[in-house]
Formats: C-alpha cells, structure tokens, sequence
C-alpha cells in the first residue's frame, strides 16, 4: 500500500509518461526486494505474479485518471482566463476615445493569448495595408489575402492550411478594416482559433464604433 501511495503521489506531480515509469519502478521493487526469491526479479507463485499484474495495472490506471484531470484542469483554467481577457478587452474597447488607443489595446490583448510574433494591421478603402511595411513579406500577403476573401486562413480552417498562423480579416464582408496574424497556429487547437477571432470580432466591432 506504501507503494501503491507513493504512485498516487508521482501521478499528481507528474506527467502521464514519468507517473508511468514510476507505476513500473514501484512494481518492480516490490518484486525484486518483498516477493519470494527475494533480491531477484524471478517470481515463483502464481498468487504473487497475479498481486503484481494487478498492482502494476492499477497504477497505470491511476496515472492515466490523474494525467486527464490535470489536462482537464489546465483546459479550464485556460478558458476562464480567456473569458476574462475578452470581458476586460470589451470593457476597456469601450471606454477608448480613438483607433490608436484600441489598436494598442488589440495588439497587447494577442500577445498576452499568444506567443507570437502577432501583428495587426489596419486598412484603407483600397485595402492596402497601413503601417505594415516592416511586417515580412509572408505575413503582409496573408493580410491582404485574408481580407480579399474575407475569411480566416489557415491550420485548421481548411483555407490554406500549410500557413504557420492564422489570418483573420476584422470585420465582415463588404466592411474589412484589416486583419490579425495570430502566431502560433495549431490545426488542433480550435479554441485557440475561437479565441483569436472573438478577439478580432470585439476589436473590429470597436474600429466601427468610431
């Protein structure tokens, strides 16, 4: 049972893989060091060899409840921050008196969701980007693309997907003030994705209040 505490103990502080090594580690010292012949890793009843597939079973049982939990906790916690951050950048959206104070503001709420690099650019009637001429050459076509097809590009999106970001234009069709790259962009992160555009929609909504 001490064994079997000390299992509990790994699979709360570690990862699924070292849990695991831990599960095998405490099975296989209970064998080599209680389990007759002692000071070998040879097993000679049938009860014994059953209490250690058992135990050894149980453990790895016990790594994998604690692995989802922590990844369920971690997924949580992930999603009320990003809950809060759209209320904060909603609120603080509200109260700006002009477009470089909300552009701040949008640039700074990307980079505290994402690691980056992120960028935002605004556009004109002509759709040509403002202020993105030291941008590279990628991430400006990806803009302009962006905001041509007025749809988000990218991982995941099923628009082009080789992309390493996502481009997401700020507004809808017919009323595209620029666009966003989010960085970095996984196909399997669709409540990254979900993020990144709420945040967009919120940033675009504001540009059109003023």
């Amino acid at each position: 049972m001490l064994y079997v505490l000390v299992i509990v103990i790994a699979a709360y502080r570690l990862d699924w893989v070292q849990s695991a090594v831990c599960a095998v580690g405490a099975v296989t010292a209970l064998n080599f060091f209680f389990v007759p012949p002692l000071w070998t890793f040879e097993v000679e009843s049938r009860d014994h060899l059953i209490s250690l597939v058992v135990m050894l079973a149980v453990a790895l049982v016990i790594s994998h409840l604690a692995a989802s939990l922590r990844r369920e906790s971690r997924h949580a916690e992930l999603n009320a921050r990003r809950a809060r951050q759209l209320q904060t950048l909603a609120s603080d959206l509200a109260n700006s008196p002009d477009t470089v104070t909300m552009l701040a503001l949008g640039q700074h709420a990307l980079d505290a969701a994402f690691a980056g690099p992120n960028a935002l650019a605004l556009s004109n009637d002509s759709h040509e980007l403002l202020g993105a001429s030291a941008l590279p050459d990628a991430v400006r076509d990806g803009l302009r693309c962006c905001m041509n097809e007025c749809a988000v590009l990218g991982p995941g999106t099923g628009r082009w997907p080789g992309l390493d970001a996502w481009y997401l234009p700020l507004g809808d069709k017919g009323r595209v003030l620029g666009a966003v790259c989010v960085q970095p962009a996984l196909a399997s992160d669709k409540d990254g994705r979900e993020h990144a555009q709420a945040l967009g929609a919120l940033l675009a909504q504001a540009l059109w209040r003023v």
